[in-house]
This record gives C-alpha cells, structure tokens and sequence, in this order.
C-alpha cells in the first residue's frame, strides 16, 4: 500500500457516502443531470431514464446539443440545443426557472417537461457544470391545452350565437360583449367600459339583483326596455338571465345572457287585450257560457251562468259536472251523468243544441235550462251554452221528482 492509497476505513466511509448519494438521488421523482463543461451527460438519477425513456448506455455521452431529442416549445417551434436551459444556465452562469419543453421519445411521443436549472461554480466562481431538475407534466399540459381549446370554442359559439351575451364587472361595467349583445342595444362601437344600467332604462329590478346575491340558476327579469332615442313605439324590451361568476380570486362579475322579446312582449299584450275582451263579451251575454272539460274541469265560466245557477266562478271553476249535480231532463226523469250534453257532445264530436235540462240553484229552487254543447274536436274540451227558459214553461210543466207545475215567475 502506497502512502497516497486512502485507508480501508476511509475507503469504506467514501463508498458509504457515495451510495448515500446515489440512493438519495434515485429516491427522487424528478429527473435530474449533470453536465459538464464539454455539455455532456455527466450523471444523471433513474427518474431521469424513466421520464425521457432512455437506458443507461443511451443516456451515455448525450448531450442537450444533440437534436436527436427532438426539442420544442410550448407552441410547437423548434427548442435549438444552444437554448436549452441546463445550456444556459451552464453558458450565461445564471439559472433558469419553470420551463416547458416537449421532447420527443423513442417511441415517438412528445412528453412536456417542466425544467429547473442552475450553474455549479467552482471556490472562484467559475462555471464548471451545470444541473437540470425536470419533472414530467404532460397531463397537465394536454388538460390546459384542452382547457384552452375548449374555451376558445366556446368564444367562437358565444361570439357567433344569436342571444345576447356580456360580462359586468363589479363596478357595473361591461367588459366582455358579442355581436349578437351589440346589434341588441343598438351600439354602433363595443359597449365594453359602459356602465350596464346605461344600456337599459332604470329599472329597479336590474339594480335590486346587481345588489344582492344570486342562487346558482341566476335569476331572470322578463320586459326590461332598452334606452331609445326614438318614439316608444320603436323601443325594444330583452329578457334577460343574470347570474354571478366566480373568478377564482374571491370576486365576481355578472353573466348576463338578453335575448329579444319585443314581439313576444306585443304578443302577450295583444293576448291579454283579447282575453279581457272575451271576459266582457262573455259577461255581457244573457245566456250562461261554460269552458270545460273532463280532465280539467270548468275553466271558465261567464256571470251569466253564474246568476242562473247560484254560484261564484270560483265554486264553480275544476268542478265539471258530478253526481253531486242533480240534473233531470224535460220529462222530469234522473239524466245520468254521461249523459249531460257536454260529455256527449265530446263522445259524438258534435254539437247538441237546445237540450232540455232541470238543474237545482243553490238556493234549493230548480232551473229549467236550454243547454247546447259544442265540442272542440281533438280534444276532450267543450263550450256549453246554457239559456234560462223557466220562466217560459207552461204551467202545466212537471216538476222535477214530484208531481207539482212550475207557475211562471
């Protein structure tokens, strides 16, 4: 033994220290490398051959250099070698943080690899080496690409869709509006900075929901006019759908979706005018008017039938006609339910008119009514129309269930 030739001890605490080492390093996740000056594989840990898919004896003498790796950026550009950031890290002698770099395998899949790097500097501060730590985050970069894809198809449909879309900040400005929001409200320019309210007339309901929480569904507000120079005639009123977005950071902005509903407005109020004009001409006839059906019992009913029979609209309205209701016909016989006019007109498909038909008033006395029945065809649904002739009958009329004339008046 030379008097240069370490000791056994020695020798022995090297060997220890160098498998703590090599354990240590192979106990790691992340790849890591060492490159010398020459810009060779020095060493590297079993993480490193797993992640880039290469053996001992192909790792060997590789260098950043080689374009064997196939190297590119996050936006499919070619990585040169000289750029690599265990290069320049080694070359500049300062460390490069969080890059992604795709390389290519043996198999010829692109993996993505998040890259640390830092120079190793001598006692004088030389660059002697350099060491790159890399882990592999290919799922996380095809689920942001996805992400990314997704989102950008989504701004395609909203920018190409026909409802009205636009995000308010908290302070009430738009920030974010289609074309389709744009021709709604009529502005020649992107609303993006306006104040939202400005763009719809003050209705207090768009600046209650601007002041209190949303649920999760949003809320909806039906005929909010939209400001108009122009006559009133010519304004349009939108439905819109508000609902709160949350942006990861603790705020919100509004999401709020308009679609046009001023021929749906003109609609509804042309209904209501026609409905409240039916109402009266019902109530100003003298015969008894009914709409009903056997699913849905009497949906309507006129005053005129209400006075004839006693009751109000609403004791008599999801009725239809039971057995509660005494009914006899003009011979003063029982008419069995199925066979009021209404049901049979509805079995028929016809109309029956002026049927002869005693029905009890709710004050006890009986009514004889002329009843005719006009069935709406596919349905089960029919119009019953009903005229008092008791004061007409002559005095000899039979009474229903007794023997007994009914004098007029």
């Amino acid at each position: 033994m030379t008097d240069d030739a370490p000791a056994p001890a020695d020798a022995r605490s090297l060997r220890e220290a160098l498998n703590r080492r090599t354990t240590m390093l192979d106990s790691l996740t992340e790849g890591l490398v060492l490159i010398g000056r020459d810009g060779e594989f020095l060493e590297w840990n079993r993480a490193a051959e797993s992640i880039l898919g290469l053996s001992v004896d192909q790792m060997s003498g590789r260098s950043p250099m080689d374009p064997g790796w196939g190297a590119i950026r996050d936006n499919g550009l070619p990585w040169p070698g000289d750029e690599h950031p265990i290069m320049l890290a080694l070359t500049t002698g300062e460390p490069v943080a969080e890059q992604t770099m795709g390389v290519e395998l043996p198999s010829g899949d692109i993996i993505w690899i998040k890259v640390n790097a830092r120079p190793v500097l001598d006692d004088d501060g030389t660059v002697t080496a350099a060491v790159a730590a890399f882990r592999d985050v290919t799922a996380s970069v095809e689920l942001q690409r996805r992400s990314n894809a997704l989102a950008h198809q989504l701004r395609i449909a909203i920018e190409s869709g026909a409802v009205g879309t636009a995000l308010i900040d908290l302070e009430g400005r738009v920030t974010f509006a289609n074309v389709a929001f744009c021709d709604m409200v009529g502005t020649p320019e992107s609303p993006v900075g306006t104040e939202f309210l400005d763009l719809v007339e003050g209705d207090r309901r768009v600046m209650e929901v601007f002041d209190r929480p949303i649920g999760s569904r949003g809320v909806v507000i039906e005929d909010v006019p939209l400001r108009a120079d122009g006559d009133d005639d010519e304004r349009r009123w939108v439905r819109l759908h508000l609902s709160r977005l949350p942006d990861g950071r603790g705020d919100t902005s509004m999401l709020v979706q308009a679609s046009d509903s001023t021929a749906l407005r003109s609609t509804r109020l042309e209904l209501a005018r026609s409905e409240e004009l039916a109402r009266v001409c019902l109530d100003a006839l003298d015969q008894g008017v009914a709409f009903a059906s056997e699913s849905a019992g009497i949906h309507r009913v006129n005053a005129a039938l209400q006075r004839m029979l006693g009751y109000s609209a609403a004791e008599l309205l999801d009725a239809w006609i039971s057995p509660d209701w005494e009914m006899f016909d003009v011979a003063a016989r029982p008419v069995p339910v199925a066979d009021f006019v209404g049901f049979r007109a509805v079995e028929l498909g016809e109309p029956i008119r002026d049927e002869i038909t005693w029905m009890r008033h709710r004050d006890g006395s009986w009514r004889c009514l002329s009843c005719s029945a006009f069935p709406f065809g596919w349905t089960d649904e029919v119009v019953v129309v009903v005229v008092d002739v008791t004061d007409g009958l002559p005095s000899t009329a039979l009474r229903p269930g007794a023997a007994e004339v009914v004098h007029a008046g």
